[in-house]
């Protein structure tokens, strides 16, 4: 990985750490989202390769894209994310600052919800920290 390309992670990572400390006792929400170690963005090439090579280490990999001009897909950043735990409890409710969400959650299944433009997608999925389970989000 190029040092751009670390640099851009680093900042990304520490974006979302100050986002989710600033926000920390504002409202409901940044409890919610508080206690879900995660990185969201992948906006621009050298930012989204540098979250493409560390979303090994993150156990869930979601992506969000549409139907670009003609047949190629391009990224989207404004998707509603939301995931639900198996209880039903919303451990991530928030839209997306990003193509790319990484997430470290804990063992279990969850619903996870996106929506983009008034479209709702809905997959669910086994989450464990010992294998990577990515999913892909595409509208036409």
């Amino acid at each position: 990985m190029s040092v751009s390309a670390r640099l851009a992670l680093r900042a990304v990572v520490l974006a979302g750490a100050l986002s989710v400390s600033n926000l920390y006792g504002a409202d409901l929400q940044s409890l919610i989202n508080a206690h879900i170690n995660y990185v969201n963005g992948g906006i621009g090439q050298e930012e989204a390769e540098a979250l493409r090579a560390e979303a090994r280490i993150y156990p869930l990999e979601l992506m969000f894209s549409r139907r670009g001009d003609g047949e190629r897909a391009e990224f989207v950043a404004d998707v509603h994310l939301q995931i639900l735990d198996a209880a039903g409890q919303v451990i991530v409710d928030r839209a997306s600052q990003g193509p790319i969400f990484l997430a470290h959650l804990p063992d279990g299944q969850y619903i996870v919800t996106a929506e983009y433009q008034g479209r709702t997608q809905t997959r669910r999925v086994a989450v464990s920290r010992a294998r990577h389970e990515a999913l892909s989000f595409y509208w036409s």
